[in-house]
């Protein structure tokens, strides 16, 4: 009984752990973030994401070569902190794909400090119009 206690309890500490965001996680799921395609060029794209992750406590802010932009929220009262990643992938000159991802830290938070929906608003907002589309 106890082996029984110890292996289910093994299993749902592993299950737990595999479902939280890391860095490296937001990194390796692209696809599963929300892109929305904006007005602006890919070096004001970078400077409005900065600034969001700035307004938003985003930390450790690394750029990485794919057009990765990831940090994280650190942890507070009611969350264990949220792992950020925002891609962005130039369409064209002046228009820009923003493709965000927000992961909790742990899957069994139950608040995330930033969401994907949240960060599209502000950069929707800080480039002054809607976005194109998808």
């Amino acid at each position: 009984m106890r082996r029984l206690l110890g292996t289910v309890l093994l299993s749902l500490a592993a299950a737990l752990l595999a479902a939280c965001g890391t860095v490296s996680g937001v990194a390796d799921s692209k696809a599963d973030g929300v892109a929305r395609v904006y007005a602006v060029g890919q070096a004001r794209a970078k400077e409005i994401t900065r600034q969001i992750f700035t307004n938003n406590k985003v930390e450790s802010v690394e750029e990485r070569p794919d057009n990765l932009l990831v940090g994280t929220i650190g942890m507070g009262w009611w969350s264990w902190g949220t792992v950020v990643g925002c891609w962005l992938d130039p369409v064209d000159a002046n228009h820009t794909r923003a493709t965000v991802l927000c992961k909790r830290r742990m899957s069994t938070n139950v608040v995330t400090y930033m969401t994907e929906d949240d960060f599209h608003q502000q950069f929707s907002f800080l480039v002054g119009t809607a976005n194109v589309g998808p």
